[in-house]
């Protein structure tokens, strides 16, 4: 599993018990989904996930009512074994562009001290999705992009004793030392790696795995047709085509 900041921010979410509901926002396969599994299943005794594309009958659960106690008990219904512990109980909306009454429930949902909520979907699926009714001052967000400089060091297993050693000539501005040669070109290669790999999960996970340049330059390529996909999906017809063209 790669090393991310915003698992720390879920973390800090999680300590804060606002009862408001995160809505974890960015471009597709920058380790949303990824992340929130991780840490629902690690820090909840029950964690329940509706995505919205891969089931769209899910969103059913929330056509016919708005109040807590109505859509718990769908979701038990269409998700079997699903089970509610109240205050251990943390409830994942994916995708939730795609289902517009899922965020007017928001606004129910987080004055329910059952359960917490965290949503995901892509940056460009909430810009364009209309929605019926924003649960504004119920949400909080997050945003997530790919693996910054530090993120990659973490995943080339440059652990945080040698990143303190680095920080420690830069700290002290009056008194900041030339970094060693050893050091210096070191991280200069691993920059230069990063430059080209870029910070993408599946990219540095299928990297990592083999050290194969060739391979991890196959997956930018799938993505970006996946990206162009996205704005075929939800971009306006009267602006599909510009915006295909300046991406």
């Amino acid at each position: 599993m790669l090393k991310r900041k915003a698992y720390e921010e879920l973390m800090r979410w999680k300590a804060s018990d606002s009862g408001k509901c995160l809505i974890v926002e960015g471009a597709r396969q920058v380790g949303k989904t990824f992340i929130i599994r991780e840490f629902g299943r690690q820090n909840y005794a029950s964690f329940i996930e509706l995505n919205f594309i891969e089931n769209p009958s899910l969103r059913t659960v929330f056509q016919d009512g708005l109040d807590c106690d109505t859509i718990l008990a769908a979701i038990r219904l269409y998700i079997p074994g699903a089970k509610v512990i109240p205050g251990q109980t943390l409830l994942f909306l994916d995708e939730i562009q795609e289902c517009s009454e899922a965020i007017t429930a928001l606004k129910f949902l987080a004055a329910d001290d059952r359960i917490r909520v965290i949503c995901s979907g892509s940056a460009l699926g909430m810009e364009y999705r209309p929605k019926t009714s924003y649960p504004v001052g119920s949400v909080e967000y997050l945003e997530m992009t790919s693996l910054d400089f530090e993120e990659f060091l973490w995943a080339a297993a440059i652990d945080g004793e040698i990143l303190s050693v680095l920080r420690s000539f830069f700290n002290d501005a009056e008194h900041a030392r030339k970094i060693p040669t050893a050091i210096h070109e070191a991280m200069n290669r691993l920059l230069r790696q990063y430059l080209v790999l870029g910070g993408m999960p599946e990219v540095l996970s299928v990297f990592f795995e083999n050290h194969d340049y060739a391979a991890a330059d196959r997956v930018p390529r799938r993505l970006y047709r996946d990206y162009l996909a996205d704005i075929a999906r939800y971009a306006a017809p009267e602006i599909k085509i510009k915006a295909e063209k300046c991406y």
